[in-house]
Order: C-alpha cells, then structure tokens, then sequence
C-alpha cells in the first residue's frame, strides 16, 4: 500500500487532489487483485466493495466504506501503518505535510 502511495505521489504530489486520491484507491485495488499477500479480512473487503462501480468517484467510495466501518465499530488500523510515505510528500512545507495525510488516506 505505501508503494501505491508513492507511485501515485512521484507522479502527482499533490495528494489532496481527486484525481491523485481516485489513483491511489485504482492502485490499492490492483494491488488487492494482483499480488496482496498479507491483506487483512477488512481492508480486503473494502477494497472489493470499493472496486465496484456506482457512479462515484472510488476514493469517495472507499473512504465511505472506512468510515462506515469506524462507525460500527468493524475498522481496524494495520492499513494506516502503509501510508507514512503519505507525509513526505510536502517536506518543504509544514501545512502542506499536516494537510496531505488527512486527504490522502481513504
């Protein structure tokens, strides 16, 4: 999951744009569907159920599905550990470096 992030962060910084969060979401499903080996019961779930088209955009789904899974008490946190890259996006920047993780992770 941190390697999506960074795949997704080398080629557009920005991670609090659309478009980069709709990237990182399609790279975690790839992921889920091509070569995770160590997915826990939740984040596979997610990740399946997000990879289903409604008409949305997929980051907005999957960060409805976490959010659905906080609330009823189902979320776990092992997918958070993936994502400190998340920060070295905006280094030249303390707003920027607060800003970018609280966007970024569905």
């Amino acid at each position: 999951m941190a390697l999506c992030i960074a795949q997704v962060a080398a080629a557009q910084p920005d991670l609090t744009d659309p478009d980069a969060l709709d990237a990182i979401a399609q790279a975690f499903v790839a992921w889920r569907s091509r070569s995770a080996t160590d997915i826990g019961n939740q984040t596979s779930a997610i990740l399946s159920r997000a990879s289903r088209d409604d008409g949305t955009r997929i980051s907005q789904r999957m960060t409805a599905l976490a959010e659905s899974a906080v609330a009823t008490g189902q979320a776990g946190n092992l997918g958070l550990m993936r994502t400190a890259v998340v920060g070295l996006c905006a280094l030249h920047s303390t707003e920027g470096t607060l800003k970018q993780p609280a966007a970024s992770v569905p």
